[in-house]
């Protein structure tokens, strides 16, 4: 492998010293380099390395061991003033490999280039092709595209930082699974059971308890005497339980951590499809798995994005079946935080999750870190896990007095509603607390606006037991006021309206007020006012009440 600092000439081969990690540095000192293949002058770029700079096409040859997989490059190219983005072109071929005009390359990949950044591009050595050759020729080209007006870049060059070559980031030998528990005994007993029923090859699992007291170590040693427990004194959500796992498994040599829910169980092949995504690219941070209702085939949701309205991001895909777009490996904006497999070596670039959030919205927090940074975040359907739900959180919730959606028509196929006040001021808290952080000042204002917007229509929909319809996208003031002044729509008639708009005032100064108070006493507004305290304790920077929560 060369040496830092060291130039490699064009037509001298590139080797390795390892699999896993073979960073090849192409630029250096030497001036016997300049202009040749492509190759201009080297150059300090921001008092950093040295890089050296293409123009349009560059070659390498690379000495290509066995085990290597992927060849790589990170490049930049300067901010552009109007006009296209160039594109780069990536062309692998066996140096022996004939070059008639019938032969074609056996790889060629182009990638569009981002302005003004480091990008790292990669592409997979085999089987493309390559077969078991050892010298591979990598060729460069980069195309420059003109605008309409002729405009143009401010330097048609490129600089390249290192070129690399590397086998398989990480293996199955190389993971540690990690089973987060707080007193969910029985639900981390069968997730345990379906691991065992998995093809895990060499992965390790490892239960981190976050200070349970329902006998769940106990159990947990009897199921399995050899199992490797980490027993926390408290409970640190799942961020900081899930924080603690991932330092014991860094400590035991793991390259790569799975954070598995403790109320999900997995299909025996879920593993393998996640380690194909990570193995795909240098830069993949994180990989999630296809999250499915428990007993049945359709997505509890496949991924999120983050919008910074009102809940902070959207939930992509749920109750969705997977074929209905969600059948396809992708590169996603927040991975599902149910079974996620994320690289050490982004944990290390990135740092861990952040304790202070507890609990939700800490993956969230994580991605747009980490993309950012400019990782990857994936999301791998041919890995499938079966989630029970919010179990650790849903136990705490008292049950209510009255049945919701009462004198409506059941809707087909409905799932129970969401009904969590401890999730609610988690989520509402910790959203704020990720505005602060990360948001700029027009996406505060944004989320300010449309917490505004929402949080009375969710109270109108609690207390008018509308809330299916809110969580379709069927509710907004319009219809609330409608209902309010005329009651259904399939029972209004003239008479109706007249008598509504002559009740208007007593029905809206009055009889909705009578009704908000009649809805509180009876407990339907708990997640209403969880919502509210959650978004002035965030806002203020006060910790979670956990013993109010029962969450200690």
């Amino acid at each position: 492998m060369a040496e830092p600092g060291v130039a490699v000439a064009a037509d001298a081969p590139i080797s390795t010293e390892d699999a896993i990690v073979a960073a090849c540095v192409v630029v250096g000192e030497n001036d016997a380099l300049h202009g040749v293949d492509g190759w201009s002058s080297v150059d300090t770029w921001r008092n950093g390395p040295p890089v050296r700079w293409v123009a349009t096409e560059a070659r390498l040859l690379l000495q290509v061991p066995a085990e290597v997989s992927h060849v790589g490059i990170e490049l930049w190219v300067p901010g552009r003033w109007l006009g296209p983005a160039p594109t780069a072109q990536l062309t692998l071929r066996d140096q022996y490999a004939p070059l008639d005009a019938d032969s074609q390359p056996p790889l060629d990949v182009s990638f569009r280039l981002q302005p003004g950044r480091w990008q790292v591009l990669e592409c997979p050595l085999r089987p493309f092709g390559l077969g078991d050759s050892q010298r591979v020729v990598c060729t460069l080209r980069l195309q420059w595209r003109r605008a309409a007006h002729g405009w143009t870049w401010r330097r048609e060059r490129a600089a390249v930082r290192r070129v690399w070559l590397r086998g398989a980031r990480v293996q199955a030998r190389d993971v540690t699974i990690v089973v987060l528990n707080w007193n969910r005994r029985d639900d981390t007993l069968r997730c345990l059971d379906s691991l065992a029923g998995a093809a895990l090859d060499g992965a390790r699992v490892l239960v981190v308890d976050n200070g349970s007291h329902d006998g769940s170590i106990a159990a947990i040693h009897a199921r399995d005497p050899q199992q490797a427990i980490l027993a926390l004194p408290e409970n640190r959500g799942y961020a900081g339980g899930n924080n603690a796992g991932i330092r014991s498994a860094v400590a035991d040599g793991a390259r790569a951590v799975l954070l598995l829910n403790n109320d999900a169980q997995v299909a025996p092949d879920f593993l393998p499809p996640l380690l194909w995504v990570m193995n795909s690219h240098a830069r993949v941070a994180a990989v999630s798995s296809s999250t499915l209702r428990e007993g049945h085939e359709t997505l509890e949701l496949a991924y999120l994005r983050v919008h910074f309205g009102h809940g902070l991001v959207r939930r992509i895909g749920v109750n969705a079946l997977p074929s209905e777009g969600f059948i396809d490996p992708r590169e996603v904006e927040v991975a599902i935080g149910c079974s996620l497999l994320i690289a050490v070596d982004a944990l290390r670039a990135i740092g861990p999750f952040d304790d202070d959030y507890f609990a939700y919205h800490e993956e969230v927090d994580w991605c747009f870190r980490a993309r950012r940074e400019g990782w990857q975040v994936h999301y791998q359907p041919f890995s499938r896990v079966f989630h029970a739900g919010s179990k650790s959180t849903a136990a705490l919730v008292k049950p209510l007095v009255a049945r919701r959606g009462r004198g409506k028509p059941a809707l087909p196929n409905a799932t129970p509603l969401s009904w969590n006040p401890v999730r609610t001021y988690l989520g509402a808290r910790n959203a704020v607390r990720f505005i602060r952080r990360h948001a700029r000042w027009w996406q505060t204002v944004y989320f300010v606006a449309a917490t505004l917007y929402h949080v009375p229509l969710e109270l109108l929909a609690v207390v008018m037991n509308h809330e299916e319809e809110l969580l379709l996208g069927l509710w907004n003031y319009r219809i609330a006021l409608g209902w309010i002044l005329f009651g259904p729509p399939e029972t209004r008639t003239a008479a109706t309206y007249i008598i509504g708009l002559a009740a208007a005032p007593w029905r809206l100064l009055v009889g909705l007020p009578r009704d908000l108070l009649a809805a509180h006493r009876a407990g339907s507004t708990a997640q209403i006012v969880e919502h509210c305290r959650g978004l002035w304790d965030g806002l203020r920077g006060y910790p979670p009440h956990l013993q109010r929560l029962g969450l200690q």
